[in-house]
């Protein structure tokens, strides 16, 4: 909740006593500790402490890598969270390398049309320097088509995520003459599921 309303200082606080109960309850490589380490991350990361979220992606990760496996869609996401603040930094080939082993993760255990799939297939196009219009298009059209038209809650977070990677990757082709923005789908999406963004 803190996180949602950019309170991060807070959220962070409260990331941290999670992640203090979560080690001390059920052990450094539980879970909830997981979870807990990730978002404090990207907390971290939020308040522009890059240097301080780095090393907290990166056990993370390794955590993940150990606990859940290579192969599982957790240990995407937090590839691909490391590769955003990577990309953050301006170190692109570094993301890169991340966003791709992302996606083929993504691919290979939930397949072409998950969200994740197309959010790591953005973030790809958007390190890639500079990606083609013909590119850029069939991603944001693709998000539309497959994000855009679910209705599930727990999608939401993936939606935005993708929608504001497109958004970015196509506002900077110099091609861009504006109309459709990303921003209306994510309106209308949250508008659909009830929420108020």
């Amino acid at each position: 909740m803190l996180w949602n309303k950019a309170r991060y200082a807070e959220a962070e606080q409260e990331f941290r006593q999670l992640l203090d109960v979560a080690r001390r309850g059920w052990g450094p490589d539980c879970p909830k500790a997981l979870a807990a380490m990730s978002n404090l991350a990207l907390t971290v990361q939020a308040q522009g402490r890059f240097a301080e979220a780095e090393p907290l992606y990166r056990e993370a990760l390794a955590a993940s890598q150990r606990v859940l496996g290579p192969e599982h869609y957790n240990t995407a996401l937090m590839t691909g969270n490391l590769g955003d603040l990577l990309a953050s930094e301006g170190r692109l080939a570094e993301a890169e390398k991340l966003y791709r082993e992302a996606l083929g993760i993504w691919l290979r255990t939930l397949g072409p049309d998950h969200a994740g799939t197309l959010m790591s297939q953005a973030n790809l196009a958007d390190v890639n320097q500079p990606p083609a219009p013909d590119q850029c298009q069939r991603i944001f059209r693709e998000g539309l088509n497959r994000v855009g038209s679910r209705r599930q809650e727990t999608f939401l977070p993936f939606s935005l995520k993708f929608f504001h990677a497109t958004e970015k990757l196509v506002e900077k082709q110099p091609w861009y003459q504006g109309g459709y923005r990303a921003s209306t789908a994510i309106r209308s999406s949250a508008k659909c599921l009830g929420n108020n963004w």
